[in-house]
């Protein structure tokens, strides 16, 4: 099994509850019967964990990027 670090979880973890409080308003919104809120659930929570989790990811790497610029920025003008 890959090593999974705990940020990773958190992210993932954290993607659901968004996701969970997202669909929740729109059930509570659009009065559903409990069956078909179910299935809702059951449908949107892993795209939004995916879609949440790839989000973060790209945040993640254009901090790098920028970081990187400041660096070498920094570097030039000799700080």
């Amino acid at each position: 099994m890959k090593n999974i670090s705990a940020r990773k979880i958190a992210v993932i973890l954290l993607a659901l509850a968004i996701t969970f409080a997202v669909v929740a308003i729109a059930i509570g919104q659009l009065q559903l019967t409990a069956e078909n809120a179910t299935f809702i659930m059951a449908v949107l929570t892993p795209i939004g964990a995916y879609i949440g989790s790839g989000a973060v990811k790209d945040g993640a790497r254009a901090a790098q990027e920028t970081i990187k610029a400041e660096q070498a920025n920094n570097e030039k003008e000799g700080k």
